[in-house]
């Protein structure tokens, strides 16, 4: 858990804070699985579970765990060799999940809080926890992330983990307090000291924080130019660049109107994480004939977090150079879809403070 949160999706702010949970192991979080990641201090609003297909899709399906029936036998170099992998069938036999469970009624398509009943597979949510107050845990992260961030003076991060025995009885403990290891913590952007001769992009709402140096490729969708009717139709082909991109280890900008990611194909592109996980910034600028509220990352917000991603939303003051872009020699054209290889990298600077970013030639 962090004191301090780079990506808060509004109405989070920076001081709620930032917590990765899972049942099992911690090694779950650190290898980058499936998991929980949500405020203490607004611990009801979870931007990962915004619908119930974004639920199924980012909650926890496994766990690690330690097997202590095991008397003997070799110890593995590998410490995932020495640990068992197991499904939410044995946590639920265990008893553990019922603190940390829900239940996917498949006939109705709804989510109950609750793994007594029948109806459809189980999955991790926490609510039990995280709503209906079973235990304080984002009361206890709050009040120590504040209170170790204000003894140490600048923000901090720690590793915890709760303990439930045979009888019931919770315990939380604190494995280990840091400051929080992030050199970039302290960029400050100033809109209004931008030259926007040197700006690709001026964005006064983003998540993230830190500078991605080393980008050279721009794969962007014209508003201008766009179908709203047939945003469906460009998914396989921004797969392709993105796949192409991957292999060739050349990360790249994203750039297209609406929303990324939206269920809905006229108020964005339709694609999954899939097919753009190469991005390391991405940015959604306004459609040219309707206004679509933004979806400020919601629909990728556990990729968001997981990679560093920089997220950036151009309001109506914001600036962005489709002429810049278009100016620009096409690798892969089709239609309103252009892929641009740059000879110099491009800098992404993320103020997590000021939700401000810039993205400079």
């Amino acid at each position: 858990a962090r004191s301090h949160n780079h990506s808060p999706v509004e109405p989070l702010l920076p001081e709620d804070g930032i917590a990765a949970i899972c049942i099992g192991l911690g090694r779950q979080v650190a290898t980058g699985g499936k998991c929980l990641r949500y405020s203490p201090g607004q611990p009801h609003r979870i931007h990962q579970f915004h619908n119930n297909e974004s639920t199924l899709d980012t909650s926890q399906r496994t766990f690690f765990a330690i097997p202590m029936g095991q008397e003997s036998g070799s110890v593995h170099p590998s410490e995932e060799e020495n640990l068992l992998k197991l499904g939410l069938k044995e946590a639920e036999q265990d008893g553990c999940l019922t603190l940390v469970g829900s239940t996917y009624i498949t006939s109705d398509d709804r989510i109950v809080d609750s793994v007594k009943i029948d109806g459809g597979p189980r999955i991790v949510t926490f609510a039990p926890i995280l709503k209906h107050g079973r235990f304080p845990l984002s009361e206890i992260l709050h009040h120590v992330l504040t209170s170790c961030e204000n003894y140490i003076g600048s923000p901090v991060e720690i590793e915890f983990a709760v303990s439930i025995d045979s009888s019931g009885s919770k315990r939380f403990a604190i494995l280990q307090v840091r400051p929080m290891m992030d050199g970039s913590v302290d960029i400050d952007v100033d809109l209004e000291e931008v030259d926007k001769d040197k700006a690709i992009c001026i964005c006064s709402q983003s998540l993230g924080n830190g500078v991605i140096e080393d980008v050279r490729d721009i794969v962007y969708v014209h508003p201008e130019r766009l179908n709203r009717m047939h945003t469906a139709d460009l998914t396989s082909e921004i797969e392709a660049i993105d796949a192409t991109l991957r292999q060739e280890s050349r990360p790249y900008v994203l750039i297209g109107p609406g929303r990324w990611g939206s269920s809905d194909p006229s108020l964005g592109i339709p694609v999954q994480w899939e097919q753009i996980m190469g991005s390391r910034a991405i940015v959604e600028a306004p459609m040219a004939d309707i206004h679509v509220e933004p979806s400020q990352g919601t629909h990728f917000f556990q990729n968001i977090i997981t990679f560093n991603i920089g997220y950036l939303t151009i309001g109506p003051e914001d600036f962005l150079d489709w002429d810049w872009l278009d100016s620009h020699e096409a690798s892969t054209e089709s239609g309103p879809l252009r892929h641009v290889r740059l000879e110099s990298s491009l800098k992404v600077i993320l103020d997590s403070r000021d939700s401000e970013a810039i993205i400079t030639k």
